[in-house]
């Protein structure tokens, strides 16, 4: 995983994560998540509008969207269209934008500033 550059910069984060969720196999390794459980969540994200939920999103709500794609020519989980249109109807709705992909957005620095901040946490 390291080798295939999508998570740069990598951390002892990412050794962990990946020593946890590949599992040996008889070609190598596989990943323990459930291959069903996740075309499960793909196939309703396909079947399913997600701004079709936004009316109900009443409480405040933090979006932290990843500027880079998932991997590239891939897109992202969150269209730039819906990054636009989220805070014009959803009220409540802090948007902030982190340049980082899928898999490195959860551990941007970005990310965790964005968040302490939402939850009104001090700064570290």
């Amino acid at each position: 995983m390291k080798q295939l550059g999508l998570i740069t910069p990598w951390s002892g984060y990412w050794d962990r994560y990946f020593g946890y969720e590949l599992e040996p196999a008889e070609a190598g390794v596989r990943p323990r998540s459930d291959r069903d459980a996740v075309l499960e969540d793909y196939r309703y994200g396909e079947a399913h509008r997600a701004d079709a939920l936004w009316p109900a999103l009443t409480m405040p709500v933090l979006l932290v969207r990843a500027t880079r794609e998932i991997l590239p020519g891939l897109g992202f989980i969150v269209s730039e269209a819906d990054r636009r249109r989220f805070p014009l109807e959803v009220a409540t709705a802090t948007v902030v934008d982190v340049a980082a992909n899928h898999y490195t957005v959860n551990t941007s620095d970005e990310s965790v500033a964005a968040i302490r901040r939402f939850f009104g946490l001090p700064q570290q």
